[in-house]
């Protein structure tokens, strides 16, 4: 028998949550939760960085560099400082 995890899902198909901070250049995922202060938040937020977003690491570091809201024929990329990026959670893409 499979263990679902009660979400009706295999565990071994849970989503894995990490910082932006921690993902590798290249990677892939869906911004679950963010941490940070409101005036922070209210910038980024329009700029593409929050919760559900789909995102890609261009670059780690200081600063991490983050393709968002990427539609055909547009994208957008933003730095953030690694301080944000240890408070904006995803959900990494398998």
């Amino acid at each position: 028998m499979t263990d679902t995890g009660g979400m009706g899902v295999p565990s071994g198909d849970k989503p894995v949550h990490v910082s932006l901070a921690q993902m590798a250049r290249g990677a892939r995922g869906t911004v679950c939760s963010v941490t940070l202060e409101k005036s922070e938040a209210s910038t980024l937020g329009p700029m593409g960085l929050r919760e559900r977003a789909s995102i890609r690491v261009c670059r780690r570091g200081e600063p991490c560099i983050v393709e968002v809201g990427c539609t055909p024929g547009m994208c957008r990329r933003i730095g953030v400082s690694r301080r944000v990026a240890q408070q904006v959670m995803v959900a990494i893409e398998r």
